[in-house]
């Protein structure tokens, strides 16, 4: 799909042309995925669950993201095509409600950590900024450097989050 959308919009790529690429039957298609927009979305919630949900837990918030972004460049025409959709199959929607279940249960079943207002409210903001952020990169057809986009989340993670994210129990 990535390579096929170098070339067509994904309103225009049809299940088909992805099935003749990946040598699959339609039939293999649908046992897997409802759409083709279902592919992105089974994509971004394996990098979530990979990668991203180990901020706090195995590795720095940074360090997730620098992961995280990096296979996200690698299937950059994907990404691109996914990022300008605002229809219901929205990138946006998606990242920013799994984003927030990561984080809590980061915070909650990894650290301990009670969910305040306080902390609710940060948890969302930086969710709302993350994907504001990272779909302008993505829209923009990814222009800065993955080294450059993990230092701009960085910065954006609210003090109380940040103690937590950029650290994580050592066994």
């Amino acid at each position: 799909m990535n390579d096929l959308l170098e070339s067509e919009s994904i309103e225009n790529l049809s299940v088909k042309a992805i099935c003749e690429a990946a040598d699959i039957s339609r039939t293999t298609f649908y046992n897997h995925f409802c759409d083709k927009y279902a592919c992105y979305q089974w994509h971004l919630d394996h990098l979530y669950e990979d990668i991203l949900s180990q901020a706090g837990r195995t590795c720095t918030f940074r360090e997730a993201n620098c992961r995280m972004l990096s296979e996200v460049k690698r299937l950059k025409h994907l990404y691109v095509a996914a990022a300008k959709l605002s229809s219901s199959q929205s990138l946006a929607l998606f990242a920013q409600g799994r984003r927030e279940r990561d984080l809590t249960e980061t915070l909650v079943y990894h650290r301990g950590i009670a969910i305040s207002d306080r902390i609710s409210f940060q948890i969302r903001a930086l969710v709302a900024m993350e994907v504001t952020y990272v779909l302008r990169w993505f829209k923009e057809g990814m222009p800065l450097s993955v080294d450059e986009m993990a230092d701009g989340l960085d910065e954006i993670v609210p003090p109380d989050l940040k103690a937590v994210l950029n650290t994580f129990p050592r066994s």
